[in-house]
């Protein structure tokens, strides 16, 4: 016997392995046996695994697919709602349209009934609710910010009415001379241009860390003086900052705000159009605010076609409310 075989037989292992030897020999075979069956089962389970892969891929196109057609849906949906939204707009103003006609048919004073209510335009619930207003009320003293349809309304009935003043503001002298051909003027009636300036808005109305502006007729509270109104009509300036593209303001036509109390008559109304704007809107719930602090009692409605006015009015007026 060798050194080294002397040696390696002092070694526990060595006779661990020596004498399990064979028993070693069939463990490994046993051990390669169950390698073959892992391997093919892992070959099943990754047949498997790739036909579950393959139906996921399926599912999440299908799902995809699906989502498109929720969002296909939602859209078709909404465009819907906007049709249905539009349509009955469309039928509140034909409404209006057609009892204004009604209403005005024997009119003894709105000789001239050329209007023009489409588009940018007065629509035919502004023009209806501003005939009654003035037909029923009789205001004395009106101031008309915004020259266009409504002046077609109400310089007929201060020629008619000679008890009535009739002051109209408007920004754009062009607009002045060539809507001026179409009307006839009575002496009762003024037109004033007042060039419109854009302003920042006070500092307890803004939005912290934006700068709020709005369009005014520059100086009006100046050149109306201490007159008061009894019937205020609201339709400018143009209630948006940049044309085009249309930028809304946060409050739009503000000028009203500075008429507040020095320029309103004990009793009064008050028209505004667009109020289906958010300036208008919030242009309105600072008029509220300003007319509770100096304790004026007021009410207030809304009038709906293609277009909306919010209409404020004293309690000698509330009935005004059921036109």
């Amino acid at each position: 016997m060798s050194f080294f075989e002397k040696i390696l037989n002092k070694s526990n292992s060595y006779l661990y392995y020596k004498n399990n030897y064979f028993n070693l020999i069939k463990e490994n075979e046993n051990l390669r046996n169950e390698n073959k069956k892992l391997k093919s089962s892992l070959n099943e389970k990754s047949e498997e695994i790739d036909s579950f892969n393959n139906e996921f891929k399926k599912l999440s196109k299908d799902n995809e697919g699906i989502k498109n057609s929720v969002n296909s849906n939602k859209s078709l949906i909404n465009s819907l709602k906007n049709d249905l939204k539009n349509e009955r707009l469309r039928n509140l103003e034909n409404n209006y349209a057609f009892v204004f006609h009604d209403t005005i048919k024997e009119s003894k004073w709105l000789k001239s009934k050329n209007f023009s209510l489409i588009n940018a335009a007065s629509n035919y619930s502004f023009i209806y609710i501003l005939y009654r207003i003035l037909d029923e009320m009789k205001p004395v003293n009106i101031l008309e910010m915004g020259l266009g349809q409504t002046t077609k309304l109400t310089t007929q009935y201060a020629d008619y009415f000679k008890f009535s003043n009739l002051t109209t503001i408007e920004g754009d002298q062009v607009w002045i001379d060539n809507f001026s051909k179409n009307i006839e003027v009575p002496d009762n009636a003024n037109i004033v241009q007042c060039d419109v300036e854009r302003v920042v808005i006070d500092e307890s109305l803004k939005i912290p860390n934006k700068t709020i502006e709005s369009n005014r007729y520059k100086n009006l509270d100046k050149i109306l003086k201490d007159e008061k109104f009894d019937l205020i009509i609201i339709d400018g300036p143009q209630g948006f900052i940049d044309y085009p593209p249309i930028k809304s303001s946060t409050y739009s036509r503000t000028n009203i705000w500075n008429l507040i109390p020095n320029n309103l008559a004990d009793e009064f109304i008050i028209i505004i159009d667009d109020y289906d704007r958010i300036g208008e809107q919030n242009t309105i719930k600072h008029v509220e605010e300003l007319l509770n602090k100096e304790n004026i009692r007021f009410d207030k409605f809304v009038t709906k076609g293609l277009k909306t006015q919010c209409i404020i009015l004293t309690e000698k007026y509330k009935f005004v409310k059921w036109f």
